[in-house]
């Protein structure tokens, strides 16, 4: 009710006709088998916290953003992909949320010892009618093995007394978009940073630095992060090894599909059907289709060549990415598929 309330009415009316449809949809998230079971385990994550935790340096804490959500065009926004290293971390595959690892025990009133936080979106009846289930406050203790959880919105308020750290690891933040409508979009997230901080100008960089404070240092974040990364863990390899082989059934899909004639975009068509018909989520990165002199562009992404000629070769550098880990796959191929004695 109190989500009505805040509402206008117009917004309420819609409400209305859609509350059985939202019924379902907790019903259903809530039942076994409506999200895939093979994603990485709430060990494995936990596990990677615990070793970044013991590579950091002495009385420190390291701050994870997620990544924000873009918009493509008036209320559409691009498919969401979680920062790597943030799902690395955690498990949690939504934006506007922030992690924060500590290298040593934190003490707060009324609350038990912890050395990790996170702040993550609350459960919002009208945003999950829209855009789908989130975890929620709940869900991510229940689903993520969190202990300590809050809301985005909290961390405004969460005594996070950065001056007494002698190192604080974050990314390089970057100025964002701000929503009005979410008060705890990354935007506010950031800036909220910023100030716990003593950010008195914007930390905006493309590559790892070291803020005039000496205090805020992505160097060393970095490389704790691709020293661990690096080594796949067993659990990880059985992602990967998935990853290819639904790359190579694509490839293997394209060679028999082509002929002369056929166009550049129907054959990434075909590599991305058969991505999601294995179970991919999406591409590791835009499709390379390109043939005759367009297979001579390093990064050619705009696969839009209507006619492949009989005589030409055609490049593709494609890689499925499943559960957060992508192959990385190509080939090259005769589109009459008859290779020329060179």
């Amino acid at each position: 009710m109190q989500i009505i309330k805040k509402m206008n009415l117009n917004n309420k009316i819609v409400l209305l006709f859609l509350l059985p449809e939202l019924v379902l949809l907790t019903q259903l998230s809530a039942q076994p088998g409506y999200y895939p079971d093979d994603f990485l385990s709430t060990i494995f994550h936990k596990d990677r916290r615990d070793q970044l935790r013991k590579k950091m340096p002495p009385n420190s804490v390291a701050v994870f953003f997620a990544n924000a959500s873009r918009n493509r065009s008036n209320d559409v926004d691009y498919p969401y992909h979680q920062d790597p290293d943030f799902y690395y971390l955690s498990g949690y595959r939504e934006p506007n949320a922030v992690l924060l690892i500590y290298k040593d025990l934190q003490h707060a009133d009324n609350l038990k010892d912890y050395n990790e936080i996170i702040f993550v979106q609350p459960n919002n009846a009208w945003e999950e009618l829209w855009n789908g289930k989130r975890l929620g406050i709940e869900g991510v203790k229940e689903q993520l093995g969190f202990e300590m959880v809050l809301a985005n919105t909290d961390f405004r308020l969460y005594d996070l007394q950065l001056q007494k750290f002698d190192k604080i690891l974050v990314k390089p933040l970057f100025n964002d978009i701000r929503d009005t409508d979410d008060k705890g979009d990354l935007y506010d997230l950031t800036q909220w940073f910023k100030q716990k901080a003593g950010i008195e100008t914007p930390y905006v960089s493309s590559v790892p630095q070291r803020s005039a404070n000496q205090k805020l240092d992505s160097i060393i974040l970095e490389s704790l992060m691709n020293e661990m990364r690096v080594i796949k863990t067993q659990e990880e390899l059985i992602l990967i090894r998935k990853a290819i082989d639904i790359s190579c059934k694509g490839q293997i899909e394209v060679m028999k599909a082509v002929y002369p004639g056929i166009s550049e975009r129907k054959v990434q068509g075909i590599h991305e059907f058969v991505h999601r018909l294995y179970g991919s989520e999406d591409e590791g990165y835009p499709p390379i289709i390109g043939a005759g002199n367009n297979s001579c562009f390093l990064h050619y992404e705009e696969n839009n060549k209507p006619e492949i000629d009989s005589g030409e070769l055609i490049l593709m550098d494609v890689g499925a990415e499943y559960r957060g880990y992508s192959a990385d796959v190509t080939r090259t191929i005769p589109v009459n598929g008859t290779f020329s004695p060179d």
